[in-house]
């Protein structure tokens, strides 16, 4: 049985969190909302900090939660989805170009007229064109904002959102950058990484053997706060990597392959919409307390990276369990 066929017969349970961890869990996040200044929120924990992330999208959906318990490894589910996009990306042309990344974003934003901004809460959407050449050359970067689509609040998010996003950059005229080099504002799309080095240059010097990679994804300085465990905490660093558009194919599969070898990794939803694309979550089961839910996106066909999403795990205001609190979804061309 090959790898990809081993995902497909998987089934995992997905029952519901206890209800004494949801009011524990719901009492803990409103007590620090409260003590919080009430601003916009544009990206849980990682915002504009998770280095070379510029943009991405998905809908609002209900995600099923890991019933597996921590392996020495990933979970024989997530390791058949990695094992196949590692194969994916070392048979695809490498990422020094050309290629084009277009990476959309949906991230929450809130009201910040509101006393109780979380009761009127909407999700920002941006798209970022990312070009990069075939070697030396001068890069491109177009970004733009789309109009909202989903609002958790009533009309006072809705009319809020739009004040936010008048004047914006539009498809029709988008903001456009380039660089000779690719060297764009530090912590953007093609631009330095502060997660793995200074410069553009540092994630290609990022080890591919397996055991030396996935200690970088444990010990990356992600800048904005810890995750919810060590496993998410590597996932989103990988996701940086991923997201970069500067790492190669040997690279990409190189994520994948250590990923496999790290603990607690399971597929946590069979069927995860990102951007109009249905791909499998690998996640991992929240422990006590979790907030959130940080989730890696592949297609369980081809084996190719869709992108990540971070999903609710308790009710914050308008915004409901469930809800993607930011996404980015990844499409190579």
């Amino acid at each position: 049985m090959d790898s990809m066929q081993l995902l497909r017969d998987h089934r995992a349970d997905q029952p519901e969190l206890a209800a004494e961890d949801l009011r524990a869990m719901r009492l803990d996040l409103e007590r620090r909302l409260r003590s919080a200044p009430r601003r916009r929120r544009t990206a849980p924990r990682r915002g504009l900090a998770v280095g070379l992330i510029a943009a991405g999208a998905a809908a609002c959906i209900t995600v099923g939660l890991v019933t597996a318990s921590p392996a020495p490894e990933a979970s024989a589910a997530a390791a058949a989805l990695l094992q196949g996009a590692a194969a994916t990306a070392r048979s695809t042309t490498a990422a020094d170009g050309p290629i084009t990344l277009r990476i959309e974003q949906e991230a929450v934003a809130v009201n910040g007229d509101t006393a109780e901004p979380w009761s009127e809460a909407y999700l920002d959407r941006t798209v970022t064109v990312l070009s990069v050449p075939a070697g030396d050359g001068e890069w491109t970067r177009r970004t733009w904002s789309l109009p909202v689509r989903t609002v958790f609040g009533g009309e006072g998010a809705r009319a809020f959102a739009q004040r936010d996003s008048a004047g914006s950059a539009t498809a029709q005229d988008p903001t456009v950058e380039t660089s000779a080099d690719g060297s764009f504002t530090v912590g953007e799309l093609g631009g330095p990484s502060d997660v793995f080095g200074s410069d553009r240059q540092a994630l290609r010097r990022l080890p591919t053997a397996t055991e030396p990679l996935l200690r970088a994804l444990q010990t990356a300085d992600l800048g904005a706060g810890p995750a919810e465990s060590e496993p998410e905490h590597v996932m989103e660093a990988a996701s940086v990597v991923l997201d970069s558009g500067v790492a190669d194919d040997r690279l990409q599969a190189a994520v994948f392959t250590a990923l496999q070898q790290q603990a607690g990794l399971t597929v946590t939803e069979q069927r995860a919409d990102l951007d109009g694309r249905t791909g499998t979550a690998i996640g991992v089961r929240p422990g006590k307390g979790a907030e959130t839910s940080f989730q890696l996106i592949l297609d369980p066909t081809t084996g190719r990276y869709l992108g990540h999403r971070e999903v609710n795990l308790v009710a914050i205001g308008s915004v409901p369990v469930g809800a993607v609190l930011d996404s980015t979804a990844v499409t190579r061309r």
